[in-house]
């Protein structure tokens, strides 16, 4: 079967305009993304709309995807929430919206914003990029405001914070986690964090509950490459098995490195000799059953 004819689910897209800055001011020209492993962005500074994403991602066929939040301008992330749901009304996607919370309000003011984002129709989970701090009381009382309220949640680790993030998810058990950009290492050539990266990837696999997000190996890698791709991809699916793991493009950030097709043509290579229930799971079923909640 061609791979355009292959059901993609798509669990890790963003939506922006870098003509509105008050949104998303990583997008601005002087704008510095190198600590998160970003050389030059000029390829990711434009508009990236749901027409675009779609017209890029042809001829594979987008049955769904994933809007995860992409608002970083203070507060904005509510709003995003809110327009990404009006979207969803009009066209009929993104099919689930991951937004997020201002940690710094307390747990009280990310309650608030939880339950003010779970008003918007397709609201399924946040994640947080930056200010928790794993394997600390606070950390399990946060995320277990997202446990009570049935919402998933998109973990943010590196490797030297994975084996954390095990230990913090112990305490919330059932609580739906999702391993953002295949754990997201910024050094992928320093044998040492690879070395923390396997391993932490081993103690979140241990959990029934988490599931792996191949997205972000182009940001980390600069390549879009099955070869490039295959001892993250063999080792990361290896632990969790194809029906714990799925894609997200993580467009127009991995966009920096090649095209849509080509992205999900790299993944078809790799997944492909592990059958086509696999190849279903990955490209669809187990983002499906994660956002969506199917069997």
């Amino acid at each position: 079967m061609p791979e355009h004819d292959i059901e993609f689910f798509d669990a890790h897209v963003h939506h922006w305009d870098p003509a509105n800055l008050q949104w998303y001011p990583h997008l601005a020209p002087d704008a510095d993304l190198s600590d998160i492993g970003l050389g030059d962005i000029a390829g990711m500074r434009r508009l990236f709309d749901q027409q675009t994403y779609l017209a890029e991602a042809r001829p594979w066929q987008v049955t769904g995807y994933v809007h995860v939040s992409a608002a970083g301008g203070p507060g904005t992330h509510l709003d995003e929430t809110d327009a990404l749901a009006a979207l969803a009304e009009r066209t009929g996607s993104p099919q689930a919206i991951v937004g997020t919370v201002d940690v710094t309000g307390g747990v009280a003011g990310v309650a608030a914003e939880l339950d003010r984002q779970l008003t918007a129709p397709g609201f399924r989970g946040i994640r947080i990029l930056a200010g928790v701090e794993y394997d600390t009381p606070r950390a399990v009382e946060l995320l277990r405001l997202v446990a009570e309220r049935g919402l998933v949640y998109d973990l943010v680790v590196h490797p030297e914070t994975m084996h954390l993030a095990a230990r913090t998810l112990e305490a919330l058990p059932g609580l739906p986690v999702v391993v953002e950009h295949t754990g997201w290492p910024l050094h992928p050539h320093d044998a040492a964090e690879r070395a923390l990266w396997e391993r932490g990837m081993a103690a979140l696999a241990e959990r029934e509950d988490t599931v792996l997000k191949f997205s972000g190996l182009p940001m980390t890698l600069h390549e879009i490459s099955a070869a490039a791709f295959r001892p993250w991809f063999e080792y990361a699916v290896g632990a969790f098995g194809p029906a714990r793991a799925l894609i997200g493009s993580n467009f127009p950030v991995d966009g920096l490195h090649g095209t849509l097709p080509q992205l999900l043509d790299a993944y078809h290579e790799l997944a492909a000799p592990l059958g086509a229930d696999a190849v279903a799971d990955l490209f669809s079923g187990s983002a499906r059953r994660v956002y969506l909640g199917e069997k």
